[in-house]
């Protein structure tokens, strides 16, 4: 404005009021040493942290292990805290997680994978976070009261979002009906490690489930009877997010029933599928490719195909969508190089169609020749 002096006094970071100042040290408050730091600043800054901080991190390695009640009660105290990241803080007690359930009331997220706290902290943490509760991480919770805990957030928390059980200790066969059932808005759900009876997914084709809310759902490395696979997948129709990395089959198979998805309507709505180590079926392969119009990450390690599998990527709205590409062994042949390049490959006669979009391509143990690997495009493509 012209009507202003030239020269003004600097403005201090000090001078903006306690919210803006809060906004702007929000950006440096991700890791705990951090906001340790930033407390011992100014008086200012340390009664701001306390009154406004939103997120604290213990996680980090260096913090992690020597974090105790004494030191957490010290920095739990805060009203305003949504997140707290406590994964593998290995030396707290229930004491500390029953002193940040009486401070922070309204808890949206919250992380104690690999924690020791027990039904006795965790079920009032529940209670009290309720509808706040967008996101919990339960991973190596090895309580047997775990299907009670799973009962309250059906009961308490019917805006979860994100539910992290990796690595639990086996489910009944009804232990995740009451949150299918009771928390509609779920989206997110993995599950890694884990040994589902039959009867564990059938509460997705209710109605009322969350079963058509979820995005996103992880399987790896867990065992899963005959028939689980389709009822869970048939029962997530608007699924986008999908890891079978290693999936196995209670009868000891590589993977139950895979074939029998070629009909799922979520291969329709698929953006990233991993089937790292499992026996793919052609037909399979061939329904993915031509239904999967939006996909746009696809893992096949260390799977296993049958001849003529190559022959499913030259697919048009597949080719266009898909951007990250991960290969084992069996599929890197020359036809396969053809098919991503799109050029004719020295020493054959057809060109293949091109992958215009792909940017990230793993081609894992690839037995072709060095100069067959060196005549892939670089470019934007990280190889």
């Amino acid at each position: 404005r012209a009507d202003l002096p030239l020269t003004r006094r600097m403005v201090h970071i000090n001078d903006f009021p306690d919210e803006i100042l809060a906004a702007i040290l929000s950006f440096f408050t991700d890791k705990f040493t951090n906001v340790v730091l930033l407390r011992f600043v100014c008086r200012r800054w340390r009664d701001v942290l306390r009154t406004h901080l939103l997120r604290i991190d213990f996680s980090e390695d260096s913090v992690r292990s020597r974090v105790t009640d004494a030191i957490f009660l010290h920095f739990s105290a805060i009203p305003s805290l949504k997140e707290v990241n406590l994964a593998s803080c290995s030396r707290l007690t229930d004491k500390s997680m029953l002193k940040l359930v009486e401070c922070c009331p309204e808890l949206a997220v919250v992380n104690v994978d690999t924690c020791k706290f027990t039904a006795e902290s965790l079920g009032p943490l529940i209670r009290s976070s309720g509808a706040f509760l967008l996101e919990l991480n339960l991973a190596f919770y090895g309580g047997s009261d775990l299907p009670g805990l799973l009962e309250l957030l059906g009961q308490h928390c019917p805006n979860l979002r994100a539910l992290h059980l990796d690595y639990a200790p086996r489910l009944p066969a009804r232990a995740l009906w009451p949150v299918l059932a009771g928390c509609p808005a779920l989206e997110r759900l993995s599950l890694q490690g884990i040994k589902f009876p039959a009867a564990v997914f059938q509460a997705l084709a209710r109605p009322g489930s969350c079963g058509r809310q979820l995005r996103s759902i992880n399987l790896a490395c867990s065992t899963l009877a005959v028939d689980t696979l389709p009822d869970l997948i048939g029962g997530c129709p608007c699924l986008e997010v999908l890891d079978l990395h290693r999936l196995q089959a209670a009868d000891g198979d590589s993977l139950p029933r895979l074939g029998s998805l070629i009909t799922a309507p979520c291969l329709e709505t698929l953006r990233s599928i991993d089937l790292s180590g499992c026996e793919i079926p052609v037909g399979f392969m061939r329904a993915l490719t031509t239904r999967g119009s939006r996909l746009q990450a696809l893992a096949l390690r260390r799977s296993m195909f049958t001849e003529g599998t190559e022959e499913c990527f030259v697919n048009a709205a597949f080719r266009k969508t898909i951007t990250s590409l991960q290969l084992c062994s069996t599929l890197v042949n020359t036809r396969m190089l053809q098919i991503l390049t799109g050029r004719v490959i020295p020493g054959t006669a057809h060109p293949g169609d091109g992958y215009p979009g792909l940017t990230y391509l793993v081609l894992q143990w690839a037995n072709e020749p060095a100069e067959t690997i060196e005549f892939l495009p670089r470019g934007p493509m990280r190889l």
